[in-house]
């Protein structure tokens, strides 16, 4: 009536290919057990030392615990990129074939035609999901960043492939810095340009991992290490990226496609409309 569940029989999860682009990552931290690899795409040491990568890699695989199949590619330098480099490490997380790639950066400009947005386009024509964070220059309209201002929606399966995420307190009241639509101050200009941001998730005054080497944790947890609270869409948009891989695991998505563009469509129409916010400000809802 029963058997032995030891790693020889018990069923384990697929692990489709997710990438990250962010500041580096330690692999070291116990919340980063799952981590596969870091690609350093910089000239610099491959280190994270702004906390920044380490954070929002950990609220990946928080949420997609079983998953050990992510990559981050460093692409800053004490919090700055060149566009070399970010194009270096948006083409290299492309080419390596991962079905979603999260990114917490971005430009205030919100220039859907600066060269990194033109690359997120192809990358979200090729199949891609791209999910960006909106940017932290609220409460203005029109504050949407770039590459988070760029659009594209497949047209035999109607999933939107770049996906611009917001930031929202635990009360789901959109925070103060999250930016805000219909678009951003070059958007604004052009007729019937899609809305921006797509979808709103709780990034406000929340725990994640922190490198012990930079020393300014708030606080070591014993199991999960050193833990820092921090803020802004950066934050948000880790949650979106990792609900995705967690639902790619559990149905065995490991291809781009129409069972991937599937799972978005399920995220953004599972959305819940809070009653609290702008449609500027949220979106189409929040993360359920």
């Amino acid at each position: 009536w029963g058997r032995l569940w030891n790693k020889a029989t018990k069923p384990q999860p697929v692990q489709p290919k997710f990438g990250v682009i962010d500041s580096g990552a330690d692999m070291t931290h116990p919340l980063l057990k799952g981590l596969k690899e870091v690609k350093n795409m910089t000239s610099g040491e491959n280190k994270d030392d702004i906390g920044h990568g380490s954070w929002v890699t950990s609220a990946i695989l928080y949420l997609a615990r079983w998953s050990r199949n992510t990559t981050h590619y460093k692409a800053f330098l004490d919090g700055n990129a060149t566009l070399d480099d970010i194009l270096k490490s948006l083409t290299q997380a492309g080419n390596d074939g991962n079905l979603v790639i999260s990114n917490s950066w971005g430009s205030d400009e919100g220039d859907p035609a600066s060269p990194d947005s033109l690359l997120v386009q192809k990358l979200a024509s090729e199949g891609h999901i791209m999910v960006f964070a909106a940017g932290n220059a609220g409460s203005g309209k029109n504050t949407i960043g770039s590459p988070a201002i760029v659009t594209y929606r497949d047209s035999a399966t109607g999933a939107i492939r770049v996906m611009s995420v917001a930031a929202a307190d635990r009360n789901k009241k959109v925070a103060y810095f999250s930016s805000r639509g219909p678009g951003s101050p070059i958007t604004e200009k052009i007729q019937n340009y899609p809305h921006r941001p797509d979808l709103t998730a709780v990034g406000y005054n929340i725990e994640g991992a922190w490198p012990a080497a930079l020393g300014d944790a708030d606080r070591t947890d014993p199991v999960k290490g050193p833990l820092k609270a921090i803020s802004g869409t950066s934050m948000s948009t880790p949650e979106v990226a990792g609900a995705i891989k967690l639902l790619a695991m559990m149905f065995g998505v490991t291809e781009m496609g129409a069972k991937l563009d599937a799972i978005v469509n399920a995220v953004m129409s599972t959305l819940e409309k809070t009653g609290k916010n702008s449609y500027d400000e949220e979106g189409e809802g929040f993360l359920n």
